[in-house]
Parts: structure tokens; C-alpha cells; sequence
């Protein structure tokens, strides 16, 4: 007897496409330290803290029934959507980019929602970070096999996070939010 792993299409689409819209806001809102400014009782002293969200720029890197979750609920705060795939949709409301640095180099927030596989491993490497600029909110929410979604030569899966980390510590980054 063996062990029986179904494929579940659409089951966890809404879950994926509202975690990746949660961690979108909390990244360009910066909730976490926002609340720290409010608790230090700086809103009165320093004004309003922090950007929002409204409008951005979302670029999205393949553009399936998750990508299409998030873009749909993008749209509601007013958000600015294009995208990066294998052949562009036609008759599609976003905009399409030829290649990911060209929509990386267009976007203030990125989501990766695509399946990792031998294609896509290597899809987003160091050109592409380094693309995103320091404004830029991150977020990973790929269908992992192993290993991670972000590759480049000299960036090994497992060190991703921590190279995301430093990015955003040394002002690389707005936020980066990985893996589902």
C-alpha cells in the first residue's frame, strides 16, 4: 500500500491570493513597525507613518488561477497590474512584459505565484533583485517542490531568505515575504 497525494486545483487559490494581498499590505504598510510607531506615541509628533498601497505598481510573474486570485483582488485598491509570463493572454486587462527584468524594473510590488519545476527554477536571479530596487515590496508565494522559487548563481535556495533579509535591512528592499 502506498500513500495517495491528490492534486487539488482551486482548493487553496482564495487562501493563496489573500495571504500573498495580506502580506502585500503588511510589507508596504509596514505594520509591524507602524505599530511600534503608534505605541511609541510618535504619530502625534511626526505624522502620518506609513506609505500605503493604493496605486502601486503589482507586478505579478505568471499569471495562473493564483496570480489571477491576487490581480483581481489588487484591483480594488486601485493597483496598477502587469505581468511576466511564458505568452502573453490575450484579451487580458493587465499589461504583459516580455521579459521579468522589464516587469520587475516597472513594478514598486512583486508576487511570484508559479510552480517551481525545471523551468522556473531560475527564473528570478541576481539581475532581477537587483532590478527591484529599494522601494520595492517582495513577495513568494510559489507552490515549492524544494528548494525556493528565487535562484541565481551564487545564491543558493536555502541562503535566499537570508540574502532577503539583508536586502531589506540594508535598505534593498521594502519588505520580502517568502514562501507558503
Amino acid at each position: 500500500m502506498g500513500l495517495l497525494f491528490p492534486n487539488t486545483p482551486d482548493v487553496l487559490t482564495d487562501d493563496c491570493a489573500d495571504l500573498a494581498i495580506a502580506l502585500l499590505l503588511s510589507s508596504m504598510r509596514q505594520v509591524c513597525a507602524a505599530d511600534r510607531y503608534v505605541r511609541k506615541s510618535c504619530w502625534p509628533k511626526l505624522g502620518q507613518y506609513p506609505p500605503h498601497m493604493s496605486g502601486k505598481r503589482l507586478g505579478g510573474v505568471r499569471l495562473g488561477r493564483i496570480g489571477m486570485a491576487v490581480a483581481k483582488r489588487a484591483e480594488a485598491f486601485s493597483c496598477r497590474i502587469s505581468y511576466f509570463a511564458r505568452l502573453e493572454k490575450s484579451g487580458g486587462p493587465y499589461k504583459f512584459y516580455a521579459t521579468i527584468l522589464e516587469l520587475a524594473n516597472n513594478s514598486d510590488m512583486l508576487v511570484l505565484t508559479y510552480a517551481l519545476t525545471n523551468e522556473t527554477t531560475h527564473i528570478v536571479g541576481r539581475k532581477v533583485l537587483d532590478a527591484l530596487g529599494p522601494e520595492v515590496s517582495l513577495v513568494a508565494i510559489s507552490h515549492m517542490k524544494s528548494g525556493c522559487a528565487l535562484h541565481s548563481k551564487g545564491i543558493l535556495p536555502k541562503d535566499m531568505f537570508k540574502v532577503a533579509c539583508t536586502a531589506v535591512v540594508n535598505g534593498g528592499w521594502k519588505g520580502t515575504c517568502l514562501g507558503v
